[in-house]
């Protein structure tokens, strides 16, 4: 885990751009992959910038059912 979260904290633009990746596929599965990729992300960065993260993912993928449900879920909102 030590490997992952200092390989999100040396690129936390690559990995933002996973996130989005995966919540612009829709579904809950993939939906759920961005949400625990972004608790990593949190981990690694810090909250702030992970909860900034959720409120872009809000603005731009308004319309992905259940983003909002899965962000709340995990603390995002």
């Amino acid at each position: 885990m030590a490997k992952k979260l200092k390989s999100i904290a040396d690129d936390p633009s690559g990995t933002e751009e996973k996130i989005v990746k995966l919540v612009a596929a829709g579904g809950r599965e993939k939906l759920e992959d961005a949400a625990q990729l972004l608790d990593d992300f949190s981990k690694a960065v810090g909250s702030s910038e992970a909860k900034a993260v959720s409120t872009r993912l809000l603005k731009s993928h308004n319309s992905v059912l259940g983003l909002k449900a899965t962000l709340k879920r995990h603390g995002y909102l």
